[in-house]
């Protein structure tokens, strides 16, 4: 199939948060069906599209989860094209209103002046340190690597007002001490396990080792069943981590996420609530739609 530019921006999208990346896929979907006013080539060239999407962010629940829920819409609306853009809006909002009901829950963390440590990019981490940006005395952040989308988070953070204190990886690490909490995202969620970049297990047991609070903040979009879980395999992209001509007995290896255990996290806010570990499996079932959406 051939690709206009958006979508090859899309597909090699490598920074954005995956439920910021569910938004921007679905926003794009939207728009594209409009501008083709929903005709049966437009929508032969969405779900092709979709096809190729799924495959390359297969670790990310929340676009997967996307963009089943904008194939669902266009199957059942197919004979009655004005109503999949209004279905799709719907959409939309609905995964606006959970990024909402997030924030509220992330309330008690904000009741006093804190110092966050955040790592990668998560869009609904943005979102929420954007609202509570008066009582944040200022933001850690590291590179990310290979991908060094923790500059986009310093960045943004900055932009909205907040004092981003930014570092290597490796200096990560040592800066946690002199914070109070470690918040990051989640692709997938489980009953025992969630992924995210790699990495984050390393940060979360160092956290521990400091004193340091720890929380993962997800939408349900994000949660899936332990089962997908045990047949996950991190995404490989050698060329991150060794450029230029290959060496004789230089391999290069890279991973670009983890399955991590819910036992190194203190707390787990969604839109569902702020549970533990252990209360997080009265969720795994994933909440249900309205039919209207």
């Amino acid at each position: 199939m051939k690709l206009n530019q958006v979508e090859k921006r899309l597909l090699s999208d490598n920074s954005s948060g995956s439920s910021e990346l569910a938004e921007l896929i679905i926003q794009y979907t939207l728009s594209y069906l409009k501008q083709n006013k929903f005709d049966k080539g437009a929508i032969s060239h969405v779900r092709d599209l979709n096809v190729v999407l799924s495959q390359k962010f297969a670790p990310m629940a929340a676009v997967i989860n996307g963009i089943t829920r904008t194939e669902d819409i266009i199957n059942n609306y197919y004979y009655i094209p004005s109503n999949i853009g209004r279905e799709i809006g719907h959409y939309l909002q609905y995964l606006k209103n959970l990024d909402g009901q997030v924030i509220k829950n992330c309330g008690r963390l904000f009741r006093r002046k804190v110092t966050i440590a955040t790592y990668s990019n998560s869009g609904l981490i943005k979102k929420v340190l954007s609202h509570y940006k008066k009582s944040i005395r200022s933001v850690y952040v590291s590179e990310a690597r290979p991908a060094g989308e923790g500059k986009l988070m310093a960045q943004f953070l900055a932009k909205t007002g907040i004092n981003v204190k930014y570092s290597v990886d490796m200096l990560f690490f040592e800066l946690m001490r002199e914070t109070d909490c470690l918040i990051i995202g989640a692709d997938m969620v489980g009953k025992n396990a969630f992924i995210n970049k790699i990495g984050s297990a390393a940060l979360l047991k160092q956290a521990a080792a400091e004193g340091v609070k720890t929380l993962v903040l997800f939408e349900s979009t994000k949660i899936i069943s332990d089962n997908h879980l045990q047949n996950f395999r991190g995404e490989y992209n050698n060329i991150a981590v060794w450029t230029g001509k290959k060496i004789r007995r230089i391999e290069p290896i890279n991973r670009c996420f983890e399955i991590i255990p819910t036992r190194l996290v203190d707390y787990f806010v969604s839109d569902l609530g702020y549970d533990t570990a252990m209360s997080l499996g009265q969720h795994m079932c994933p909440p249900i739609i309205p039919q209207h959406i």
